[in-house]
């Protein structure tokens, strides 16, 4: 076996390990490589809508385990282009919020990197 096709092995194996896929419901739950500052790793939950769009979401864990604020989440919202549902009144952290983007199927990539380049932005706010 060459090393290439050795070292490609490696990062499968990685992935299928790491970055596993799920069904969880109506959701689909794909692991990913991030872990926020309290130890617990990143997930994005994707969802299809009855109009055929896909909502992709980090399933509230981006404020459940970094210690955002209302501001902080508006903040990397308006950065990412994404949206949120902020399901609490406090300002108290851990907030129960979810930051989502509903998008076509085409621009469903897009949307999972503005949920992970969030969790590095609330991770870097406070790691």
């Amino acid at each position: 076996m060459s090393y290439y096709k050795e070292l490609e092995l490696l990062c499968e194996i990685f992935r299928k390990i790491n970055m596993s896929i799920r069904r969880n419901g109506d959701c689909v739950m794909m692991n990913l490589p991030l872990i926020f500052s309290d130890g617990y790793m990143a997930v994005i939950n994707t969802r299809m809508m009855p109009d055929g769009k896909v909502r992709v979401s980090d399933g509230g864990r981006i404020a459940m385990h970094e210690p955002l604020t209302p501001a902080d989440v508006y903040e990397i919202c308006d950065k990412h282009n994404l949206e949120y549902d902020l399901k609490d009144e406090s300002d108290d952290p851990p907030l129960d919020c979810e930051i989502y983007k509903v998008v076509d199927k085409l621009h469903f990539c897009e949307a999972v990197f503005a949920i992970i380049k969030a969790s590095m932005d609330a991770r870097d706010m406070w790691g």
